[in-house]
């Protein structure tokens, strides 16, 4: 293989000497000119392709950072939607719950049997652990308008045993 590039170079060396000396002297000169302005050509378009290439490559950078904003975006939005979803759902819970707190009937018309107690005779009346919840979800969901009802009825003596 290296005959054979050898071989060539020299043929291909032998032949431009032959057109050197058949052609003008001003042959040689017109060659180096065409050869300057191609390579001066080529250079001009490889500063373009670079200009062009830098361009493109700033862009998918600006695209970048968007694409990482709207992703940020849509990440609070979804845990937006997640915590009002679940207030929803807490507000329908705490809703049901009022509702069947409010089927039982507690005092109302009613004379509760009274049991003697064992212990010391000093009794306090204290509020119903389950009523003080009903009014801190109401006061929560509804700004306090049912609370007052519903925490405070008329003749609630409920007591701890």
């Amino acid at each position: 293989m290296t005959n054979s590039a050898a071989r060539k170079s020299l043929s291909a060396s032998q032949r431009l000497s032959t057109l050197d000396g058949v052609a003008s002297p001003g042959f040689g000169t017109m060659i180096g000119a065409g050869w300057y302005e191609a390579l001066r050509q080529i250079g001009e378009d490889v500063l373009r392709i670079h200009e062009h290439v830098k361009s493109i490559v700033t862009s998918a950078r600006e695209q970048s950072v968007g694409l990482n904003e709207i992703n940020t975006s849509i990440s609070q939005m979804d845990q937006v939607t997640q915590t009002k979803a679940v207030s929803h759902r807490l507000a329908i819970d705490a809703a049901n719950l009022m509702r069947l707190v409010m089927q039982f009937k507690t005092g109302e018309g009613m004379s509760a049997r009274q049991t003697p107690r064992e212990g010391p005779a000093a009794s306090h009346s204290r509020q119903s652990p389950a009523r003080s919840l009903i009014g801190k979800i109401a006061v929560a969901f509804n700004g306090g308008t049912a609370a007052k009802v519903i925490a405070s009825p008329v003749g609630d003596n409920w007591e701890e045993f």
